[in-house]
């Protein structure tokens, strides 16, 4: 009976190490995270909630206020705002907004160090469903929403002006700049992802569909490693892609049996692929 509870146990042990170190995930391990604080956050706000990158504060949407929580001390200050994201840096943050049908939605950079507006600036409509900073700051990928016709427009961080802009066939639901390039981008589409280029001499923003071979699932979210080469994909139904980036195909698939596990796994993973590529990047 004991060997039976041995042999169990063990096959127990080999299924979670392959869950968890299995996975292909080649600059991280997961396995060696310590969980250092957790608290809960409920709301339905895409991207709401981001972390500077100097490991010391959170940044978060309260209704139509931006908080910025001091992890330590838990030192909030407040500033109007909706979505929300932080640049490479930590100079700016840029929120998003969301109105009513016919007005145009607000993007705000401000200065983090000064609390302070540098740019209100408006072109989408209704919604503004995905922000990225490019990693030198010198500018800002913003995406609209389906009354907008999923627009993204690329903006003169300085200037405050949009460069490119380019519609969408299909709902967007992120934008993604590359971490080492800032005329490169990553769009995740309801029904693909697509590396965009952008063509500065033409002013024109060039797409290249992801070949996913048969698959047809609905994708939300994406993570893109530290030196550009991989990236991994998120699905409603929790599965996750690894695509080589330069090839424009995926490598390799990583499926949840679980269903409620397939919508945790991915989330709980691209938060901590996300706060482990700003820690490397400091």
């Amino acid at each position: 009976m004991k060997n039976a509870v041995l042999i169990l146990s063990n096959k127990i042990q080999l299924k979670i190490n392959k869950i968890q170190c299995n996975q292909n995930l080649r600059f991280m391990q997961l396995q060696d995270l310590q969980v250092f604080k957790m608290f809960i956050i409920n709301g339905k706000i895409t991207q709401g909630l981001d972390l500077y990158p100097d490991n010391e504060y959170i940044i978060q949407p309260l209704g139509s206020t931006i908080v910025v929580r001091h992890i330590i001390t838990r030192q909030q200050t407040f500033q109007d705002l909706s979505l929300i994201t932080v640049s490479r840096i930590g100079n700016y943050v840029a929120s998003g907004q969301t109105t009513y049908m016919r007005f145009q939605a607000d993007i705000i950079i401000w200065d983090f160090k000064d609390r302070s507006v540098i740019h209100r600036i408006k072109l989408h409509k209704i919604l503004i469903q995905s922000l990225s900073f490019s990693y030198n700051e010198l500018y800002l990928a913003s995406l609209g929403g389906i009354d907008d016709k999923n627009m993204l427009i690329v903006w003169d961080i300085k200037a405050g002006k949009a460069l490119y802009g380019t519609p969408n066939r299909d709902p967007v639901n992120q934008v993604q700049f590359y971490n080492q390039s800032d005329g490169k981008m990553i769009a995740v589409l309801n029904t693909g992802v697509e590396i965009l280029t952008i063509d500065k001499q033409n002013k024109k923003i060039q797409s290249v569909d992801v070949n996913f071979g048969n698959f047809k699932l609905t994708f939300n979210c994406v993570a893109i490693e530290k030196n550009d080469k991989f990236c991994y994909c998120g699905t409603k139904t929790g599965d996750v892609f690894e695509v080589q980036m330069d090839m424009v195909i995926y490598k390799d698939w990583h499926q949840s049996k679980n269903y409620f596990l397939k919508e945790l796994i991915f989330q709980v993973y691209y938060i901590m692929v996300t706060q482990q590529l700003k820690q490397e990047m400091v």
